[in-house]
């Protein structure tokens, strides 16, 4: 129950701050492509149970990261030139900021395009 709620906190978080879509403001194409994805595409899963810190314990909590903001064109990564459409929230230090509170194995696994320490 804590993991839930824990998420809830983080998608109402995220929502706030412009990096995530609230499914109740999605438009019809927008559900119809959520529901059916791209193959190829690195979020292709509506959700995923990821790794949060709890107050005293680790937790595996649900996070939709279909809803998560994505930049309306791919970047080229240099290692498997794949074309990987990255999330809008800036640079590492923002994704940080956003982040403050919840921290955990998360903030790293639902990121589409990987990212180097500043």
């Amino acid at each position: 129950m804590e993991a839930r709620q824990v998420a809830k906190r983080l998608h109402q978080h995220l929502i706030s701050k412009g990096t995530m879509k609230s499914p109740f403001d999605l438009t019809f194409p927008e559900l119809y492509t959520l529901e059916k994805g791209k193959i190829d595409d690195i979020n292709f899963k509506l959700g995923q149970l990821l790794e949060m810190d709890g107050a005293d314990m680790t937790l595996r909590a649900p996070i939709f990261t279909r809803l998560l903001q994505l930049e309306q064109s791919p970047v080229e990564c240099s290692i498997c030139t794949e074309s990987i459409y990255d999330l809008t929230n800036g640079t590492l230090n923002e994704w940080n900021t956003i982040c403050r509170g919840y921290s955990g194995d998360w903030k790293w696994k639902v990121l589409p395009f990987p990212r180097k320490l500043e």
